[in-house]
């Protein structure tokens, strides 16, 4: 029996862990206390995101160890029908613990590879940002930068944050290599952001692979176990270091649909307009959105209250809430500017 198996995932599945708080050390812990288990040396760098390396390779293998938005906490997550499902209201969490799992799996396989765990990508990045800022040195010697952090099942990611990440002969290579190993993947130039995004000036080809949830961020989150589990036996049998490499650090061209603005969001950093059509919206309500996609929720609730009459609002308040919307009510609200149809499905009945 592998140590690292369907019990592991679900222990780490428990862990509701964002940024900072004491969950998010508790899983860091039992993190360091897996790779010590496969016999694996680990280093530590300043900002505290956890590397290891085994053999020759020019490949860089990523995946982030926070959760999305504020609730933190342990709880078991349910099985039902194969699909993990959280057993509360809030979020389940596979966003980013299936692709841990996935870089988990190939460790102990032995595949050659650099093996990058960060910390904060729900923050914004954090932790990708710094490894981009005071290590970029260091990846200069990865041909390629592999994140498993993609809703869906499908998706090889060619662009991300506002331009290309990854060229498309490169996508359809590994996309090949997975299909051939029973799997249907296709390039996907609809990618929002992950921690890849950060080293695009770095290393030649960086994406993003879908590993099977869906409905991330929301209390309807799951994710299909099945499919997990023949992701990470296919990723085993990739070559990875046959894959190709055709674009050069530094090729940013935004994706023609995009109209490439940069907003500043509410904690901060500097946040591109990712989808592939931007609504004219005023700024208060672009930064609600942007505040969702990195977790806090919010400047949305004060988005819909806005849609009531004003005198209407304090008593109106308790009755929404937004922790009922998903990641798709969200987007397609993004896409058509239609807020009252958003309230509704946030109203509490």
């Amino acid at each position: 029996m592998t140590y690292v198996n369907q019990s592991l995932y679900e222990e780490m599945l428990s862990y509701l862990r964002p940024m900072g708080t004491g969950y998010e050390i508790a899983f860091l812990l039992l993190l360091q206390r897996a790779l010590l288990t496969l016999d694996q040396d680990i280093e530590v760098d300043e900002f505290g995101n956890l590397w290891m390396e085994q053999g020759e390779s020019q490949t860089l293998f990523v995946a982030h160890t926070d959760t999305a938005g504020s609730s933190e906490g342990y709880r078991k997550p349910l099985l039902e029908g194969g699909f993990y499902k959280s057993p509360d209201k809030r979020p389940l969490g596979a966003d980013d613990t299936s692709g841990i799992y996935v870089l988990l799996t190939l460790i102990e396989a032995g595949v050659p590879g650099t093996y990058l765990f960060t910390r904060g990508e729900e923050s914004g990045g954090l932790g990708a940002e710094f490894v981009a800022r005071n290590l970029g040195d260091a990846l200069k010697k990865f041909k390629r930068a592999i994140a498993f952090d993609r809703r869906g099942s499908s998706s090889v990611i060619t662009h991300q944050a506002g331009g290309r990440c990854a060229s498309d002969t490169f996508a359809e290579a590994l996309s090949n290599q997975l299909n051939d190993l029973g799997l249907l993947y296709m390039p996907d130039n609809t990618g929002i952001y992950t921690d890849t995004a950060e080293f695009t000036e770095l290393i030649p080809e960086c994406t993003n692979i879908s590993v099977g949830y869906v409905k991330e961020h929301s209390c309807e989150e799951t994710q299909d176990w099945g499919f997990l589990q023949a992701l990470a036996q296919a990723a085993v049998r990739v070559q990875w270091e046959e894959l190709p490499t055709a674009r050069n650090p530094g090729e940013r061209k935004v994706h023609a649909t995009l109209r490439g603005k940069v907003h500043t969001t509410l904690r901060g950093k500097e946040y591109p307009a990712w989808w592939d059509e931007v609504p004219q919206a005023e700024d208060d309500v672009a930064q609600a959105f942007i505040a969702w996609d990195l977790g806090d929720r919010g400047p949305m609730k004060e988005v819909l209250l806005s849609a009531l009459p004003e005198g209407e609002r304090g008593m109106y308040r308790p009755l929404i809430d937004v922790d009922l919307l998903t990641q798709d009510d969200v987007d397609d609200a993004w896409y058509t500017e239609d807020f009252e149809d958003l309230l509704t499905k946030a109203w509490r009945h």
